[in-house]
C-alpha cells in the first residue's frame, strides 16, 4: 500500500496548501483501479477548510476510479479533533458520526458536495460570513451569494467534475478570520476557455477569468464574470485568495495586495478557490486556542 505521511501543519495559506496537494498527488497520481493508498495525518496538528476540501475531493475522485483510499485523521489537539468531527471529515472519510453544529467556540460549515447552482446554493457560507463580519451590508452579502452561485454554475456547466463541487467553511475566533474553500476535480479553466479562445497557458487562462468577460458560453447568458466578481469582492473585504487551476495559481497574499499569477510545478487536477476574510478585533467575543 502506498502511504502519504503528513506530519506537518496545513494552514489555510497557499504554501501549505500547495505542499499538501503535491504530496497527495505524488502518490495517488500513480494509483490505478484496485490499488490502495493511505493518507496518514495522525501527526498533523492543524488542518483547516482548505485541507478538508482537498482531502475530501481527492478521496472522492480516486475512490470513484477504483482506488482504495484510506485516511487516518489526527485525534489531538482537541481543537483539531473537533474540526475533523464538525467538518464531516471524520464522518465521510472514516465512517464516524455525522457532523453536528453545536461547537461552543467556533462555527463550521461542514463539507458539502454540490452539483447544481441556484440563488441560495451558497447560503450556508454566506450566513457564516454575515454572522461574523458586522460591517457586511445586505448588498455585499447578496454579491457574495451571487458570486458563489456563479462559481458553482461554472462547475456545473464547464468542469464536468464527476464529484461536483466540494466546499467547507469555518470561523476561527482565535485567528480572527472566516475561511472558505471550494474545489472541483473536473476540467481546468484553460481547457474550458480553449473551446472559444486561443489560450496559450494556464497562467493566461487565469488572467482572463480574473479580468472577467471570458466564457466558454456553455449557456448563452454566461458572461464570464463569476470568478472576477468573487476576486473583486474578496479584495473589497481586505481578504486573501488562492485560485488554482491546472498549471497556474492566482494569489492575493495580503490585504490590499495586487493579484499575482504564477505557474505551478505540479498541475492541480481541477479548479479550487480558497479565501480568508479578516474579522475585526472588536467583533471577537473570545479567543479560541487552535
Amino acid at each position: 500500500m502506498r502511504t502519504v505521511e503528513v506530519g506537518y501543519n496545513v494552514d489555510d495559506i497557499w504554501p501549505d496548501v500547495c505542499k499538501f496537494y503535491e504530496a497527495i498527488l505524488t502518490e495517488l497520481g500513480e494509483c490505478r483501479s484496485g490499488d490502495a493508498c493511505c493518507i496518514d495525518l495522525t501527526d498533523c496538528r492543524y488542518l483547516g477548510p482548505d485541507a478538508a476540501v482537498l482531502l475530501y475531493a481527492f478521496w472522492a475522485k480516486y475512490r470513484q476510479a477504483g482506488v482504495d483510499v484510506q485516511v487516518k485523521l489526527p485525534s489531538d489537539p482537541p481543537a483539531l479533533a473537533g474540526f475533523c468531527r464538525f467538518s464531516g471529515l471524520e464522518h465521510y472519510l472514516c465512517g464516524g458520526s455525522s457532523p453536528t453544529f453545536d461547537h461552543a467556540k467556533s462555527e463550521t460549515v461542514p463539507l458539502t458536495q454540490v452539483y447544481t447552482a441556484h440563488w441560495n446554493v451558497g447560503e450556508p457560507l454566506v450566513r457564516l460570513v454575515r454572522d461574523h463580519l458586522d460591517e457586511l451590508s445586505l448588498d455585499s452579502a447578496d454579491y457574495l451569494k451571487l458570486s458563489l452561485s456563479e462559481v458553482i454554475q461554472n462547475i456545473d456547466d464547464h468542469a464536468q467534475s464527476m464529484i461536483g463541487g466540494i466546499w467547507c467553511g469555518r470561523y476561527f475566533s482565535g485567528k480572527k478570520s472566516v475561511r472558505i474553500a471550494v474545489a472541483d476535480m473536473g476540467k481546468g479553466i484553460q481547457e474550458t476557455l480553449s473551446r472559444r479562445f486561443e489560450v496559450e497557458s494556464a497562467v493566461a487562462a487565469l488572467r482572463m477569468v480574473t479580468e472577467g468577460g471570458h466564457s466558454s458560453l456553455s449557456r448563452m447568458n454566461n458572461m464570464g464574470l463569476g470568478i472576477s466578481n468573487l476576486v473583486t469582492w474578496i479584495k473589497h473585504c481586505r481578504g486573501v485568495l488562492s485560485l488554482v487551476s491546472g498549471e497556474a495559481v492566482a494569489l492575493i497574499t495580503e490585504s490590499g495586495a495586487d493579484l499575482e499569477i504564477r505557474p505551478l510545478r505540479i498541475a492541480f487536477p481541477g479548479t479550487a478557490v480558497f479565501f480568508t476574510l479578516p474579522v475585526e478585533e472588536a467583533d471577537i467575543a473570545h479567543d479560541e486556542p487552535d
